[in-house]
């Protein structure tokens, strides 16, 4: 951060506006602080799009004024602690508000699970400079040096899932953890089996889409947290270090635009696509034989669990993919992978430790993409035409042999519609 600066100067004139008009509507006495990730990432010149308020008294009479004043829709996230939201959804932006946990703020902060977390700055003093920063455990200096280091001894243990929060810190933004904290979490890991599969799981799909994987997966590695959240066997075999190639080749595929678009789509909160392809990565070098059980145990959704069982069932040859071939046959080729056929070429490009295919598949992925849309991969014969060759009536039948020349039309059978009744009407008198 510029210490020369005020808080807010970083903050586009939108959400500056929606602050000023946010203290004055809570201006009375006892104050109102920025608090939490929020204050975190101003301090370190990135423009949060929530942002987390806590005070010390009941003000949701006013927040509610406030927001009703300025367009936002004011709901409870928890009307037992008093916790509730302002969305802005014209402008992507959204307030949380929390009553403090202690008598203090800096009781309340120290409350909080890393110390990177655990400051704040009076709501009206975002102007000033320097802030008037509230840092009773160090969270500054250990946010300038990179460090991640819990804010008390018990902290962690009571709520597990810091644990994975923590490891999520680490990846997102390679962040060293604190020998001490480090220590803890090892051997708090069991506590874990007392949270919810459905929060472990939102984590995780964070940790996965993370940009500094690498080091996160070496410390679930060496803590057992492998084996406490996946049932890997860490006693055998290193898992970490053989992903180091898949890691690598995901970066080389990150720079390049149309398949890094690709890649960062969410496949489900949290979670991008490339994050579970790496996630399947790993359970296949672990041999585990039902991966989509142990992800539906963690609850991630049907559609992930059937995607990690169909790319660890069997690997995707690229050289099946002949560059000669028309574009109608190459989209061909690419629909006989549905369902999951761009994340199967995702996956099996991510296998490959040199980047010589990735223009082409790039182009390819695109391009079926674009006739998906148009529906533009069209059969050579109709429903229609096929009953009237062959007089089958409608049913199954027909799409099969309807799938039949498409994999003629792929082998080189036939090149267009005319081929296409002679070769229906000899495979089906054969």
């Amino acid at each position: 951060m510029n210490a020369l600066q005020p808080l807010s100067a970083s903050l586009p004139v939108q959400s500056v506006e929606l602050l000023n008009s946010l203290s004055s509507a809570l201006s009375e006495e006892p104050a109102v602080w920025l608090v939490g990730g929020t204050l975190r990432d101003l301090l370190r010149d990135q423009q949060p799009s929530d942002y987390d308020i806590a005070f010390a008294s009941d003000k949701t009479p006013q927040i509610r004024r406030w927001a009703r004043a300025f367009g936002g829709s004011w709901f409870w996230l928890d009307a037992a602690r008093n916790q509730s939201r302002v969305v802005f959804r014209g402008q992507k932006i959204q307030f949380d508000f929390a009553p403090l946990r202690a008598v203090t703020i800096e009781a309340d902060l120290c409350l909080r699970d890393f110390t990177i977390n655990a400051m704040a700055v009076p709501l009206g003093a975002l102007q000033l400079m320097p802030p008037a920063l509230i840092d009773p455990t160090g969270g500054y200096d250990d946010l300038t040096q990179g460090v991640l280091r819990r804010c008390g001894v018990h902290v962690l243990a009571q709520d597990p899932l810091r644990i994975l929060k923590g490891i999520r810190h680490q990846a997102q933004q390679g962040w060293q953890i604190e020998s001490r904290t480090r220590a803890q979490i090892q051997q708090l890991a069991p506590l874990l089996e007392q949270v919810a599969a459905e929060r472990i799981r939102s984590e995780l799909g964070r940790i996965f889409s993370a940009a500094h994987l690498t080091p996160a997966l070496f410390f679930l590695e060496e803590t057992g947290l492998l084996t406490q959240l996946f049932g890997i066997a860490t006693t055998s075999k290193p898992f970490a270090l053989p992903m180091q190639p898949v890691f690598a080749a995901r970066h080389r595929l990150e720079r390049h635009p149309q398949l890094a678009a690709l890649l960062n789509t969410l496949v489900e909160e949290g979670l991008s696509c490339a994050g579970l392809l790496l996630l399947a990565q790993l359970l296949k070098l672990a041999d585990q034989k039902n991966p989509r059980a142990t992800l539906k145990k963690l609850r991630f959704s049907a559609r992930s669990c059937a995607l990690v069982q169909r790319l660890n069932s069997g690997p995707l040859s690229l050289s099946a993919f002949n560059t000669a071939s028309s574009a109608r046959v190459l989209a061909l080729q690419v629909e006989m992978l549905e369902p999951y056929a761009v994340e199967q070429l995702l996956a099996a490009l991510i296998q490959q430790h040199d980047g010589h295919a990735d223009e082409f598949f790039a182009r390819l992925i695109v391009q079926y993409r674009q006739q998906q849309l148009k529906q533009q991969i069209e059969p050579l014969l109709s429903g229609q035409q096929i009953m009237q060759i062959t007089g089958l009536p409608p049913g199954e039948a027909i799409g099969i042999w309807q799938k039949k020349i498409k994999l003629a039309e792929i082998a080189g059978e036939i090149a267009d519609q005319p081929a296409a009744v002679k070769w229906l009407q000899t495979k089906f008198s054969n």
